[in-house]
């Protein structure tokens, strides 16, 4: 089993290199772009995902089982309850931006951003 502090150097890491790379958030335009998952396409960021949270507004962070893609312990989502979840936030937001922001051996965390609404545009 990996303790707290590897696993969080992990994530750091993955962050420095996502951010070396320029990943962005993989983009969720349509519900039929669900029907191919898992697996999931979204691109692990790390911790880089705190600056997307600059560019990009939150709408959630979902905890997900990486396992056998059933419920997992401390209510991570399934797969499926993943997918219905997405649903439902593409049903409020419309168009969502999502990437991988934390990776346990067991469990990650999925950021859920939506674009910003231009102030000149919402008057």
């Amino acid at each position: 089993m990996w303790d707290l502090a590897t696993i969080r150097r992990m994530n750091e890491d993955r962050g420095h290199v996502a951010r070396a790379r320029k990943k962005k958030p993989y983009k969720l335009k349509r519900l039929s772009q669900l029907e191919k998952m898992p697996p999931f396409p979204f691109p692990d960021v790390g911790y880089l995902s705190r600056d997307y949270d600059k560019e990009y507004e939150r709408v959630s962070s979902l905890f997900v089982s990486l396992g056998d893609w059933g419920p997992g312990p401390g209510g991570a989502l399934s797969a499926n309850g993943f997918k219905d979840r997405l649903k439902e936030l593409f049903g409020e937001h419309g168009t969502l931006l999502l990437a991988v922001e934390e990776v346990g051996q067991f469990q990650c965390h999925v950021g859920v951003w939506k674009e910003k609404v231009n102030e000149k545009q919402g008057e």
